[in-house]
């Protein structure tokens, strides 16, 4: 029996629901162990070079680690992009249900103060823990508030060096996401079939038209899409959602799955062969795919839950500021084991601090400004009715 909460929401028991939740926190988890489990070790002359730090001094990773390292490696496979591809799946799935809540605009709305003001902490915390690195080791501060700037806007095409923090491609492809969805829901619908092949098509275009140098309006495609590849891949989400809510046949879900993957597989050939995000993106689908044909099996675990929720922010700190906090516990006590484990928990610390005290109320505030534009969808919430109501309700309440 699911719980009603005092503004008449279904909270999120059913388990039909709390599949999403748990890949939420999977995704997370593969993405972390990645980047502070194992580049950050076996790579840490690279890594160190992006954290703007001195390497470890003096260590040799552990051979299981260097393994895993090599595995990966062979097999042309990433477990941290693996983890980014259920994200992306994930957000296909769910912005459909927010959309048709709340209504594109307000959608951006609510999405703004949900994702900003959780990355302007984030960048501050960036600044802070390189600020203490470079006081402690007396180095000059690496960057400048140009970079902070552009960074923040999520645009990258006067950062020469990227991004402060590489990780954030993934949410300016998630930003762009949103924007496409509001679009495609104003103009049609995401639950259309030909609309979001439509879409896939000419995101499979607008890929090749920016690398033509020969095209004069690639360097504007190039700015509003960053990767019309995951872009499509994302869409796939959509088809997954569709199907769930039986708005799609199963055989417009098989077509329409099968057709966007294509279109995916094509988009990141037309920049050159790149067989470790085709073969990650694929074993990311996959498990989304294992997941979402087994939602019933998985019991809701309070562990999960709690990484699911704090997810946006641990993705935001894990990188930068969880890469500079385990070389500076290194340099104090150089043992990788404990100075990893003790940065872990101030990291998941930090994040669920940040969730709290500034993720959630964001979202709160965002929300304020809105007002459903589905009466009827909205009375249904009030009602507290079961059924396919109940897994909209339980999905919207889920953070994203």
């Amino acid at each position: 029996m699911n719980q009603i909460n005092k503004a008449g929401f279904i909270l999120a028991t059913d388990t039909r629901i709390w599949f999403l939740q748990l890949l939420r926190a999977l995704a997370i988890l593969l993405v972390v162990f990645s980047h502070t489990g194992l580049n950050f070790w076996c790579a840490n002359n690279l890594y160190s070079t992006g954290l703007h730090v001195n390497p470890l001094k003096d260590f040799i990773p552990p051979f299981y680690i260097s393994q895993l390292c090599q595995l990966e490696n062979s097999l042309h496979c990433d477990i941290g992009i693996i983890g980014a591809a259920i994200f992306f799946i994930v957000s296909g799935f769910v912005i459909p249900i927010s959309i048709k809540k709340y209504g594109s605009f307000f959608f951006l709305i609510a999405r703004y103060f949900r994702i900003f003001p959780t990355y302007a902490i984030a960048l501050a915390l960036i600044a802070l823990i390189s600020a203490i690195y470079c006081w402690v080791t007396h180095a000059q501060f690496p960057y400048s508030a140009h970079e902070f700037v552009w960074s923040f806007s999520l645009i990258n095409m006067n950062l020469p060096h990227g991004f402060i923090d590489p990780v954030i491609w993934t949410l300016q492809i998630e930003v762009e996401f949103y924007l496409l969805a509001a679009v495609i829901a104003t103009v049609s619908s995401l639950e259309k079939f030909s609309a979001i092949l439509v879409t896939a098509i000419l995101l499979w275009i607008a890929s090749d038209m920016v690398i033509n140098p020969h095209n004069f309006l690639s360097p504007l495609i190039g700015l509003l899409i960053g990767s019309s590849s995951s872009l499509i891949f994302i869409l796939i989400g959509t088809a997954f959602y569709n199907y769930y809510e039986r708005i799609w046949s199963l055989k417009q879900f098989i077509i329409g799955a099968t057709v966007l993957y294509l279109l995916f597989i094509a988009a990141v050939q037309s920049i050159g062969p790149k067989a470790v995000v085709e073969i990650s993106y694929s074993v990311g689908l996959l498990i989304f795919l294992l997941v979402f044909s087994f939602r019933e099996a998985f019991v809701k675990n309070w562990y999960m839950n709690w990484i699911g929720e704090i997810s946006y922010p641990l993705y935001l700190i894990h990188n930068i500021f969880g890469g500079i906090l385990i070389t500076l516990l290194f340099a104090i006590m150089p043992n990788m084991y404990l100075s990893g484990i003790i940065a872990m928990c101030l990291i998941l610390f930090v994040s669920t601090v940040v969730h709290y005290a500034i993720e959630q109320p964001g979202t709160n505030f965002g929300k304020s400004f809105i007002k459903l534009p589905n009466r009827k969808l909205g009375k249904q919430y009030e009602s507290g009715l079961t059924g396919k109501t109940e897994a909209v309700a339980s999905t919207v309440l889920l953070p994203r």
